[in-house]
């Protein structure tokens, strides 16, 4: 079974661990990183773009702890047994629902998620008697595991996030093995995304509080078209259509995301394969869901 080694995101030395410490270090100390409420915490954060991301899906998944929806399943078409008996590296884990879909679902072998938030400690709390799936607070682009570790490096609506998407998909390839895979969900460029970045101009600095009351104020108001779209099965844009398969809970949430995440990007198809291309992947297809997200799946060469 696969075990957890973790290492100097800088050197790639192998960390030793201190119980009583409650820290990993290297060898000469130079190095420690310490351990919070069970979650080792390897992540150093200097851009205000990235502590602007820790703030912002912290407070969203240690607010919206409940938040369920199953994105996973649906987006994963095709892919029946593309997990199964897999290790998998999860970049962007949040509170962790993906990481227990692709256990009890996809029945993945292992899951070793990382997030950049404090979202890893309620992750942790959700998922602490799977031993399956472990969690740490990482950033993508100075990962704590060694290259060429896992069978599938995987995130699903996480890069278009960080401050270099490319780069970030670049640091998680190197963890995968030879011949292993990547599959991940990024958003698609559409005129309806891009118009929301118009709004989201006044929102996405916001202090924390003003962004959950607009998000529970757009959410109150648009939620009846929502529920005329799940009665009537008429439906006025791609967006309400896909919220009627959802609660009113999921729809805040979500919107709470869509208003408050300080960086996002939008691609393209063409975009995505020149990603898994520059890497030197195989067999890579890419497709998109709806208007929404743009999914990109390849295989490194053996």
């Amino acid at each position: 079974m696969y075990k957890t080694i973790y290492v100097s995101p800088n050197s790639g030395e192998e960390l030793n661990f201190d119980n009583d410490k409650q820290i990993y270090h290297s060898d000469d100390m130079s190095e420690k990183y310490p351990i919070n409420e069970g979650v080792p915490y390897f992540s150093d954060v200097t851009s205000f773009g990235e502590k602007e991301t820790q703030r912002v899906f912290g407070a969203e998944w240690e607010t919206f702890v409940e938040y369920d929806a199953d994105n996973l399943e649906k987006m994963s078409y095709g892919m029946d047994d593309f997990y199964n008996d897999q290790t998998v590296l999860e970049i962007g884990c949040g509170s962790g629902r993906h990481s227990r879909r692709l256990i009890s679902k996809f029945n993945a072998s292992y899951v070793e998620a990382i997030d950049l938030s404090d979202a890893v400690i309620v992750a942790k709390k959700l998922n602490g008697d799977n031993e399956k799936i472990n969690v740490s607070n990482a950033n993508v682009f100075e990962l704590p595991f060694k290259n060429e570790n896992f069978d599938i490096a995987f995130s699903l609506g996480v890069l278009m996030h960080t401050t270099d998407p490319k780069e970030a998909f670049n640091c998680m390839c190197k963890k995968v093995k030879k011949g292993g895979k990547a599959v991940i969900w990024v958003y698609a460029k559409t005129p309806r995304k891009y118009f929301m970045e118009f709004f989201r101009f006044f929102t996405k600095n916001s202090p924390t509080i003003v962004q959950k009351i607009l998000a529970s104020i757009l959410s109150i108001a648009l939620w009846p078209i929502v529920v005329f779209t799940k009665i009537t099965k008429i439906s006025i844009s791609n967006h309400f259509k896909e919220y009627a398969k959802y609660d009113f809970y999921v729809y805040k949430t979500d919107m709470y995301d869509r208003i408050s995440a300080p960086l996002i990007a939008f691609f393209s198809e063409s975009e995505i394969k020149e990603w898994f291309d520059d890497v030197g992947f195989e067999n890579v297809e890419v497709t998109t869901y709806g208007d929404f997200f743009v999914r990109g799946v390849g295989v490194t060469k053996k």
